[in-house]
């Protein structure tokens, strides 16, 4: 999801506390959900993956990410990052937004953070690969409880967003039964009878489907086109409907 970052992972290193200071670290990872309801109100399939706590910002402590809080200099980095993303995110609201609402203020976080890349002599602000948390990277292994706590702390405009993102991000480790329905030709006739119920009633994609419901769908169709992946499901029980209906966010 992160377009512009693989061409820049190679710049990308240390773990500063601070855009524009020098960092000890390793080489960050390229730029993007847990049953868990957040603060954006989505239900989330999968495990949190870090316990919840508060980070911590003193010098003095240096808590592991097994604890659940990023290392000091790191959640500081982060913090100064999400003030900066801050007013781009700030008026995202899950209760009117669609799944495609959710995209788009991705898309809008990706320039700001290549922006900033450019604005640091393209190193990167932070980097944090120990305790799971590399520049501009967000995915289903994120430590989100430490994410979700340094935004409450630092950007509370943040967390809407950020909790959005937490159950899109998750969708890329759920399974078909996390949705109530087992086997391929049940998650077959599930995705076709939604598909045509969205489109008669005039929704044409995915994205146009408000937040949790777009979730909701777009997860169900993941889950099953993994196990297509792995061979677990027949190819081509679905048709050209669904796959346009999903389309860009399939």
């Amino acid at each position: 999801m992160r377009r512009f970052l693989p061409l820049l992972v190679i710049l990308l290193v240390g773990c500063s506390g601070a855009p524009g200071s020098s960092a000890d670290g390793q080489t960050s990872a390229s730029s993007a959900p847990t049953d868990a309801v957040g603060a954006a109100g989505s239900v989330e399939p999968g495990a949190s993956s870090a316990a919840s706590s508060e980070a911590s910002t003193a010098p003095s402590e240096a808590p592991s990410a097994a604890s659940g809080a990023l290392p000091a200099a790191c959640a500081a980095g982060f913090a100064a990052y999400l003030t900066e993303i801050e007013p781009i995110v700030s008026s995202f609201d899950p209760a009117s937004a669609t799944l495609g609402d959710l995209s788009t203020a991705d898309q809008a976080v990706d320039d700001k953070s290549y922006e900033l890349l450019q604005a640091n002599d393209s190193t990167a602000p932070y980097s944090c690969p120990e305790a799971g948390l590399d520049w501009a990277y967000f995915d289903a292994d994120t430590a989100w409880d430490a994410v979700l706590a340094v935004a409450g702390e630092a950007a509370p405009g943040t967390l809407a967003y950020l909790t959005a993102l937490q159950a899109w991000k998750k969708l890329d480790v759920a399974v078909v039964s996390d949705y109530g329905i087992e086997g391929c030709d049940a998650a077959v006739a599930s995705i076709k009878e939604r598909v045509a119920t969205e489109t008669s009633g005039g929704v044409s994609e995915v994205a146009e489907m408000p937040l949790d419901d777009g979730l909701a769908m777009l997860g169900l169709y993941r889950a099953y086109l993994h196990d297509v992946q792995n061979e677990l499901c027949p190819r081509d029980a679905l048709g050209n409907d669904e796959f346009d209906f999903f389309g860009r966010m399939g």
